[in-house]
């Protein structure tokens, strides 16, 4: 959620005319005392803040019209003075606060260039915008892998590591680069009695966990 103080001033035909914005993060309710707080976590005096009148939805807001403004998304608080000193405080408040924002657009941009320098993320998205069903079996995968019933499970009485689906599901594992100790996979195809699915499953979830 956003404050936006917007510091205005009149010209000589009474026109209301812009002069800077100064963007605040802020959750919870606005009102004259929460102004007064948030503008003297800002190096603003009593005094200062006593001159300075704030406008919003067009009614001003004092210490005698105290109304609480519950911020959803954005909300305009228009600020005006007639003092220059405060004025000029307000307008250098504004440029600080520009450039911070500046700065942390350029971080951010750097952070979503660098993601997308990543083959791996590219694959990714162009997934999610040729298959996106894909990725809901991914997560199915990943998120109910171990959730089985095991009193249901049959183990498979004769193994045989020539098992056509073992060597499948060993070559699947090879492919996604998944690091395994055989035995452990030769237990775990037998607990699942060779049902391909159930394994893979299972075992990317305990990798994951890992």
């Amino acid at each position: 959620m956003t404050l936006i103080l917007q510091h205005i001033t009149f010209n000589t035909n009474n026109t209301l005319v812009p002069i800077n914005q100064i963007i605040i993060n802020f959750k919870g309710v606005i009102n004259y005392n929460t102004l007064s707080l948030i503008f003297n976590k800002i190096n603003f005096t009593e005094y200062e803040f006593n001159n300075i009148k704030f406008y919003i939805n067009n009614q001003e807001i004092n210490n005698s019209y105290n109304i609480e403004f519950n911020i959803s998304d954005n909300l305009i608080c228009y600020i005006y003075t007639n003092n220059n000193e405060i004025k000029h405080k307000i307008i250098n408040l504004g440029k600080n606060n520009n450039n911070d924002n500046n700065e942390n657009i350029s971080n951010i941009n750097c952070e979503t260039l660098k993601l997308f320098s990543d083959p791996d993320f590219k694959k990714l998205i162009n997934i999610y915008i040729k298959k996106p069903e894909l990725l809901n079996l991914l997560y199915l995968y990943i998120s109910n892998g171990d959730v089985i019933d095991e009193s249901l499970l049959v183990p498979m009485k004769d193994f045989n590591i020539s098992n056509n689906n073992y060597i499948k599901l060993i070559k699947i594992l090879s492919e996604l680069n998944i690091n395994y100790n055989e035995q452990d996979i030769i237990n775990i195809f037998i607990k699942y009695n060779g049902h391909l699915n159930l394994i893979i499953r299972y075992i990317l979830s305990e990798y994951i966990k890992e």
